[in-house]
């Protein structure tokens, strides 16, 4: 059940020499010379497989009430995410909450468009679905809201983004209330 298993030998036994009955006591010479070399320590370094988290079974999407707050913060900044003007935005955004805030993403609006901010998942809890989740949530919350576009910046997940169908854009092309 684990994946990217890696063993790595610290040390190969010699049995030939005059302390190999010590390290393995009761086994002739001949059988010393046998095993030479096959006994070994070694470390093993592997990960558990990611396991996906069900929305609404294991985690609830919800919009963030104020309680959520210093939660919301404390996430952003461990994600090295700024949290300017959340507090006054915070009917904007949107939660993870498996037993307390996991996730949290927002949104900030113009005529036609949204411009999707703080996308940030507790490490625990990455690679799980939920920042799938979290987008999936606020982009159907901004097609609601009548948004036909929808925008980020990234300085670190642009891949993720690209697979999720978004493409790099101008600056020119960003609507101005977002710049």
């Amino acid at each position: 059940g684990f994946e990217n298993v890696e063993i790595v030998v610290t040390r190969v036994y010699d049995l030939t020499g005059p302390t190999a009955a010590k390290i393995v006591p009761g086994v002739s010479p001949a059988e010393l010379a046998a095993f030479n070399g096959s006994i070994v320590s070694a470390f093993v370094r592997a990960k558990k497989p990611a396991v996906r988290l069900v929305p609404g079974r294991d985690f609830t999407i919800r919009p963030a009430a104020p309680a959520d707050l210093p939660a919301i913060e404390a996430l952003l900044a461990a994600s090295g995410l700024t949290a300017v003007e959340i507090a006054a935005s915070l009917g904007r955004f949107l939660v993870a909450d498996r037993d307390g805030v996991v996730g949290v993403v927002g949104g900030e609006y113009a005529p036609g468009a949204v411009l999707l901010r703080s996308l940030a998942v507790a490490p625990a809890a990455r690679k799980a679905g939920v920042a799938a989740a979290l987008l999936d949530g606020a982009l159907a919350q901004a097609k609601a809201a009548g948004s036909a576009d929808a925008y980020l910046f990234t300085n670190t997940a642009a891949g993720y983004f690209a697979c999720r169908g978004f493409a790099a854009v101008d600056r020119a092309e960003v609507p101005a209330a977002f710049l």
